[in-house]
């Protein structure tokens, strides 16, 4: 079971690689979005780490991210969850949703047009 660290470092380096900031904030957000997901569809906990409560949120207690030491799951199946998690929760995930694929074009969701034009 990998540690909030190694989720919290893929996290970071899966927003590095897209071009992506994360602050602290958004960071603590998908470490429990992770989190609850992972109970809900697995029923099992993502990571054993304690989740305490601030008036900001969820606080999970993190230590050396981006240091030489973090290291990432090494295992697929979990990059792969969090990468849905990332696409579904991250930054930019509400300008995301306003677009659909359809074969290889980019198109404006319909239902988009008819709110941008109220």
């Amino acid at each position: 079971m990998p540690s909030a660290n190694e989720i919290a470092q893929y996290f970071t380096a899966h927003a590095a690689s897209r071009g992506d900031s994360l602050d602290e904030r958004t960071l603590q957000a998908l470490l429990y979005t992770a989190q609850g997901f992972s109970l809900l569809m697995f029923k099992q906990p993502l990571f054993d780490d304690p989740i305490n409560v601030s008036d900001a949120g969820p606080v999970i207690a993190l230590s050396d991210i981006g240091g030489e030491g973090a290291q990432e799951p090494d295992d697929s199946e979990t990059r792969e969850f969090l990468s849905g998690i990332y696409e579904r929760h991250g930054p930019g995930h509400r300008a995301r949703r306003r677009t659909v694929r359809l074969g290889s074009a980019r198109r404006e969701c319909p239902a988009e047009r008819r709110t941008d034009r109220s």
